[in-house]
């Protein structure tokens, strides 16, 4: 069974996180259908997959996003809306008519064994993945510290120096090390009470 691009969309972005919504999917009482729309589980992201390669026109899609976007700001809707554009590339008036109301991504027409591509495209949906180094969080600290220590002593040991005192004992040791620097601040004669606002 061949497996078309809007399908290596939907099960990528599934894997993600997402899920399919049914169709035609009612907002604010006007039903709506694309190739496929997924809602994100831990997000409010809401995404219309268009296959390029079944709709030959720009302005049916055009106007099928424009009323989605529209529907959805009625409803006071708080998700984002993202349009997939998956197959064969077109030119720029498509992106450009309706980059006013949602994003757009374009995937091309994704294959086996192009999930990098596939992950770059739509990296924007995509949980943020945080490399941690190698260690104990205890660890990884101790090197932070050390390395503030040694670039700016005078400012980081008021701090450290307070923090087993608690919060209020380190806002005290920050407001103490930023008055003199403010205060040159306030009596430079050449002040002017306009600058800051």
């Amino acid at each position: 069974m061949t497996v078309g691009p809007v399908d290596r969309v939907v099960a990528f972005l599934e894997q993600a996180g997402y899920e399919r919504v049914d169709q035609p999917w009612p907002i604010g009482g006007i039903p709506f259908t694309f190739d496929a729309m997924l809602a994100g589980r831990n997000s409010l992201d809401l995404i219309a997959v268009v296959d390029l390669g079944i709709h030959g026109e720009d302005e049916p899609i055009r106007r099928q996003v424009e009323a989605l976007a529209q529907a959805l700001d009625l409803v006071r809707s708080r998700r984002s809306l993202t349009v997939v554009l998956a197959g064969p590339r077109r030119g720029a008036a498509l992106i450009q008519a309706i980059a006013g109301v949602a994003r757009i991504l374009t995937v091309g027409t994704p294959t086996d064994g192009e999930e990098a591509e596939l992950h770059d495209a739509l990296a924007v949906l995509l949980p943020l993945e945080i490399a941690l180094q190698d260690g104990s969080a205890a660890e990884v600290w101790a090197q932070t510290r050390d390395r503030l220590l040694g670039e700016y002593p005078a400012e980081i040991e008021p701090l450290l120096a307070a923090a087993p005192r608690g919060q209020a004992a380190v806002e005290a040791a920050l407001a103490a090390l930023l008055a003199e620097p403010l205060g040159v601040l306030w009596e430079d004669e050449d002040y002017d009470d306009g600058e800051l606002e």
